[in-house]
């Protein structure tokens, strides 16, 4: 008992010069330029290929994940896939589907059942080479990787067309980017890479009032895996004025597969264009 108390008082000790630094940050505006947070971005993404980058980026077998639960993970991805594919009357299987931030290939190898052409984006090479190894070792040939600059997420446009893609999917990935303004030139390419009637799966985090949850603005490295997140209210809307029309979220306070917490999932569809 009293060593679990020490335990605790450590990581609370820890904790107090980062609590301190956000609080003086938050009140006073100290905060980081968004092209010098997305620059250390970049670098922190394509450093050496370490062990928490790994486990940060869910390769198999990286980190205290088991193969089992790596598995899982994605399979319950695929699994809220089919059944927003049946509450919003999307035909299965889809014909192209955009991974966005592929990681080491979670949803990718559970995914590529459902798909001709699954194209996984990411900013850092040594992930997608991870991705296609996994895939390329169950007999997957319909991968094609796209390597993107964090500063220009639109450069995914050089590899793809507007309108092309059937399904976006992404998770794992709103909470790691630079900022929330981030977020939206996110949402606006998932809107242009989708046909009409196309569907998406975003998962992002979201705030509940706690330090922790806040978007930090600051530190990109050290902040790295709560970097970002939104009001519910604010990113339905956010949804909304991108051009897809959320269908309905599905929160998940706390993540089996990762530790990590706040998590909601928005299912969407590109509105139509009448007219």
């Amino acid at each position: 008992m009293i060593a679990d108390h020490l335990k605790r008082f450590r990581v609370i000790l820890k904790r107090i010069p980062w609590a301190l630094e956000h609080e003086l940050r938050t009140r006073f505006g100290f905060v980081e330029r968004e092209e010098a947070l997305e620059g250390e971005s970049q670098r922190f993404w394509n450093g050496a290929p370490s062990n928490r980058l790994k486990r940060l980026s869910h390769w198999r077998g990286a980190g205290k994940t088991d193969d089992t639960c790596w598995q899982a993970m994605g399979r319950e991805h695929l699994e809220m896939y089919r059944q927003f594919c049946s509450i919003a009357q999307v035909e299965r299987p889809v014909g192209r589907v955009v991974d966005w931030g592929c990681g080491g290939g979670a949803n990718a190898i559970l995914f590529a059942g459902e798909t001709e052409t699954l194209y996984g984006v990411d900013i850092s090479r040594a992930n997608l080479d991870e991705c296609a190894r996994q895939l390329d070792g169950m007999g997957f040939q319909g991968f094609q990787p796209i390597l993107i600059d964090v500063k220009h997420p639109e450069g995914v446009f050089d590899s793809l067309q507007k309108g092309s893609c059937d399904f976006f999917l992404c998770t794992y990935v709103f909470e790691l980017i630079p900022s929330p303004e981030y977020g939206v030139r996110i949402l606006n390419v998932a809107r242009d890479l989708l046909k009409e009637g196309g569907g998406a799966l975003i998962q992002f985090r979201y705030r509940d009032g706690r330090r922790y949850y806040e978007p930090k603005r600051w530190g990109y490295s050290r902040n790295v895996i709560s970097m970002t997140s939104y009001r519910l209210d604010d990113f339905w809307r956010l949804s909304v004025e991108s051009g897809l029309k959320p269908l309905f979220l599905r929160l998940r306070s706390t993540d089996p597969y990762t530790g990590g917490g706040n998590y909601g999932y928005l299912f969407a569809l590109k509105q139509m264009v009448h007219g």
